[in-house]
């Protein structure tokens, strides 16, 4: 006998009898027995005969949360499997194929729009791997598999930077802050030094700086010698001028839709806020381009940790999309999160930007697309509204690596 007839079997026989006000045991009649089978493998029948479809999809190695400096060919690859008609809370199987057989990896559940993100092995013993996914049986649903996919796809990026030397890559180079001094960084400007950059141990290390001497504002005109101004006047209030480390590949690789990823650790304190961004290689009035801020983060502010955001604002106007905006509850990360290194990543397509964090979504938002090629940027910066949360220099940011795969 088959499980659902097993079931609408033992059920039909439980109806046989039903229990009076008195206590006492009532026959149900035959044909409420009958009118009950009818309608359970009417049902049964019905869900067979909803068509279901799963997908997986593959992403490049998105996810690699840990203390160190690593290899980016260690990271996972990201993924996810996408089932209709979607079922939040279904269960789905994520499998690995080892030879002919399939090995269960990892469990997930769907969430509304029938999605189950996974993170696993883009290669074991140096042979790329091959996934698939499949949902359990549910409310009478079968299961249902996904096509395999291969790690593959996303093997080579277009840009692969490491920091293992003593020197910033051929592709990186300091980015000035221009004009200095004015807008919303009165009291800070980049420099091109060791103490904000350098490049050591297997990573890029960014750093704000105090500016000892203040910002040179003119020379004594009997001396010569030069003037400066020691505290930096703010609508916000005084402080001492900064210095802080700014990269980029303005000058040597642009890319037009993909994905960027950087492995990054932040510093703590609030007054600073680092990142990974993405600007206009060019820019006009007709296409004039998005600031895409794959990740900013601005410090522990003692708010439950969440001054963590991802934003797309376009140059020029200045238009701001709000859909993503703060990272909620970043201790889901760890609660100190911040000691570690993970990937903060960006897909960007012609329809729209989904903002990663170890391979899974943050945010998604179809607003202010951008439709020109764009450069990276790592940056620690000091705005002149943040800096009252300042208490402790040198804050440093580390980078570990950076990659873009391009579509």
């Amino acid at each position: 006998m088959s499980p659902a007839k097993s079931v609408v079997a033992a059920l039909a026989a439980a109806m046989l009898t039903t229990t009076g006000l008195a206590g006492t045991a009532v026959p149900a009649s035959s044909t409420e027995v009958r009118a009950f089978t009818a309608t359970t493998a009417d049902e049964t029948q019905a869900a067979r005969a909803v068509r279901q479809r799963g997908k997986l999809l593959m992403y490049p190695q998105l996810a690699h949360p840990g203390a160190k400096p690593m290899s980016p060919s260690r990271a996972k690859s990201s993924m996810a499997a996408k089932f209709k008609p979607a079922k939040r809370g279904r269960t789905v199987v994520l499998q690995r194929q080892r030879g002919k057989s399939w090995v269960n990896v990892a469990k997930a559940r769907q969430d509304g729009r029938g999605i189950a993100e996974f993170n696993a092995p883009y290669a074991r013993r140096g042979k790329v791997q091959t996934y698939r996914a499949y949902t359990v049986r549910y409310k009478g649903l079968p299961k249902t598999t996904t096509r395999a996919v291969s790690a593959a796809k996303w093997g080579n990026a277009d840009l692969s930077d490491t920091f293992d030397g003593s020197a910033l890559p051929a592709n990186w180079a300091h980015r000035p802050t221009n004009p200095p001094y004015q807008g919303k960084r009165k009291c800070a400007v980049a420099r091109d030094h060791p103490d904000n950059i350098l490049v050591s141990g297997g990573a890029l290390r960014l750093s704000v700086t105090r500016n000892p001497r203040g910002r040179l504002i003119g020379k004594d005109p009997l001396t010569g010698n030069p003037i400066y101004q020691k505290r930096c006047r703010t609508d916000y209030g005084n402080y001492d001028y900064r210095y802080t480390g700014h990269v980029s590949t303005q000058h040597s690789k642009a890319f037009k839709y993909g994905f960027a990823a950087a492995r990054l650790k932040f510093h703590r304190e609030a007054g600073q806020h680092g990142g990974l961004w993405l600007m206009p290689a060019t820019s006009t009035v007709d296409n004039p381009g998005t600031e895409i801020d794959v990740i900013e983060f601005f410090g522990d502010r003692a708010n439950n940790n969440t001054e963590m955001s991802s934003f797309v604002q376009r140059v020029w106007t200045g238009d701001k999309d709000n859909t993503c905006g703060l990272v909620s509850n970043t201790r889901r990360y760890g609660s100190d999160w911040w000691t570690k290194y993970h990937v903060f990543s960006v897909e960007w397509t012609r329809k729209g930007y989904t903002f990663r964090i170890d391979g899974k979504k943050t945010c998604r938002t179809s607003r202010l697309v951008s439709h020109t090629a764009e450069y990276l940027i790592l940056s620690i910066q000091a705005n002149d509204y943040e800096l009252k949360y300042s208490k402790n220099l040198p804050q440093h940011m580390y980078v570990d690596w950076v990659r873009f795969w391009q579509l």
